[in-house]
């Protein structure tokens, strides 16, 4: 899992801004994807089921079945993706939200591809932040996430915190997206892949790959590749990615949207 490594405040001490208002309609499902690349995969898995119609910066609403969907392309890290979301459920009405995407894994049974119904989320301590609801696709483990502030890249630092926060996978956003739902009173459930398993260690750089609103930043990753002790790397992590973004499509066709949440 790799995220910007700007430092990031506690969601409890930080003003949650609005933003552009959002058109308000009634949305079954909130789907938020904090990347661009996991916001495509998850537009991909519907095939032509649903015509996407964007509705305001990084936000997508469409139609399946007589339910409707929201698509969120949040940004990464635990405060920018909770105000992003705040920011929706500022003027829509929203029934349940998954978030979607990829996730470190940290332990040695998750390798890459891996997919997880996280039934639980705990912050970088350990401690517990909420219950998640199951989506339950038959493929995927329901383990617990740790969400943290910061991008864990070395396979050591994985495997401490895997014992410190007793948690199978690790993202950026979680933790900061559950406490805005549960001040909103809303279900929240979690489909993660793994696309760098425990024994992947990545280099500190590849932070500087992602914007703050979730898009590839060229620039960086044309330098970035450019450099023969980070090439290798980077291949490695973008077929790891790759291979991981194909599972988390396949995942989430088959998902029962139309099943009520636990």
């Amino acid at each position: 899992m790799v995220r910007p490594g700007s430092q990031s405040t506690a969601f409890e001490q930080t003003r949650l801004k609005r933003r552009h208002p959002v058109e308000q309609r009634a949305l079954d499902w909130l789907i938020v994807c904090p990347l661009a690349i996991e916001r495509k995969a998850a537009q991909r898995s519907f095939s032509s089921k649903i015509r996407w119609r964007k509705q305001a910066a990084r936000f997508w609403q469409g139609e399946m079945r007589g339910l409707r969907f929201g698509l969120l392309q949040s940004g990464p890290g635990q405060d920018r993706a909770a105000s992003e979301v705040d920011r929706i459920l500022s003027s829509t009405s929203v029934s349940r939200i998954l978030i979607a995407g990829l996730c470190g894994g940290l332990t040695p049974d998750l390798p890459v591809g891996a997919c997880v119904s996280a039934t639980s989320v705990r912050d970088a301590g350990g401690q517990p932040v909420g219950e998640l609801a199951s989506v339950d696709p038959a493929a995927c483990a329901g383990r617990t996430l740790v969400s943290v502030a910061e991008p864990v890249l070395s396979a050591e630092a994985k495997r401490e915190l895997a014992g410190k926060a007793a948690a199978a996978v690790v993202d950026m956003e979680t933790a900061g997206i559950v406490r805005v739902a549960m001040q909103a009173g809303l279900p929240v459930s979690s489909l993660r892949v793994v696309s760098d398993d425990v024994s992947m260690s990545l280099p500190a750089e590849v932070g500087r790959l992602i914007r703050s609103d979730g898009e590839l930043d060229l620039l960086q990753a044309i330098g970035l590749v450019l450099k023969p002790h980070l090439f290798f790397k980077l291949r490695e992590l973008q077929l790891a990615s790759q291979a991981a973004l194909t599972s988390l499509m396949r995942a989430m066709q088959e998902i029962d949207w139309d099943r009520p949440a636990d």
